[in-house]
């Protein structure tokens, strides 16, 4: 029974997943990579239980694709709040000299 819904009705699932992820990629969201991530635990479930092993070279490609972009981009977000701090303390800087 549990394998029949897995295998039957959780592809639909990985399918709205998939395309909320790509949505929320647009609005460049910090959090989407860790959904991807989860997605492909998800994944992970269905390749086993539905014996699909063709699947698996792409599952663990994107394990480590959604893993890196998650770092890159977290690491992007907070050069840009550096450099939107240098730029506060600039302006105060500036403001104190006059």
């Amino acid at each position: 029974m549990l394998d029949k819904l897995i295998i039957d009705y959780l592809p639909w699932l990985l399918s709205a997943i998939s395309i909320w992820m790509n949505i929320l990629m647009g609005y460049r969201k910090p959090y989407v990579w860790l959904i991807g991530l989860a997605n492909q635990l998800l994944w992970s479930l269905w390749i086993l239980y539905s014996h699909h092993w063709g699947f698996l070279p792409m599952n663990i490609a994107m394990w480590f694709i959604f893993t890196r972009n998650h770092y890159l981009w977290k690491e992007q977000e907070r050069l840009k709040q550096e450099k939107k701090l240098r730029k506060q303390q600039k302006k105060l800087i500036v403001r104190d000299a006059i």
